[in-house]
């Protein structure tokens, strides 16, 4: 599975675990956190290096700045890298229905964000 795939499935899970559930749908989503919990720390502690060797400097509006273009092109080139990375890490999909989630909200964007690890019916 591809870094970036985890990734994006990290910052959904993440409201996913705040969510009542079914016992046995709540032990799935907590076996899939732990799974991709790892991968998604060493990615990010990789992309603080990234930052630092580069010299980049995070903006309070949450962009990024560098010194130089070459150091921006080269930090974009390591991150493409580090995100295409293929992690070998075990997931079972978690099946959650309607009546599963029940009145709480999730948005279209974490549905496309746990693809593959959470099946929807």
């Amino acid at each position: 599975m591809k870094q970036d795939k985890i990734n994006r499935a990290y910052n959904s899970l993440i409201k996913l675990v705040e969510y009542n559930l079914p016992v046995k749908k709540a032990q799935g989503v907590y076996r899939l956190m732990k799974a991709v919990e790892d991968a998604y720390q060493f990615a990010a502690n990789e992309e603080r290096k990234y930052l630092a060797e580069y010299k980049g400097i995070i903006k309070n509006d949450n962009t990024i700045t560098f010194e130089t273009p070459t150091d921006c092109a080269a930090f974009q080139d390591k991150l493409e890298e580090l995100n295409g990375m293929d992690v070998d890490i075990e997931i079972e999909a978690v099946t959650l229905t309607e009546q599963d989630i029940a009145e709480q909200k999730l948005m279209p964007i974490d549905i496309y964000n746990l693809e593959g690890f959470v099946i929807f019916e």
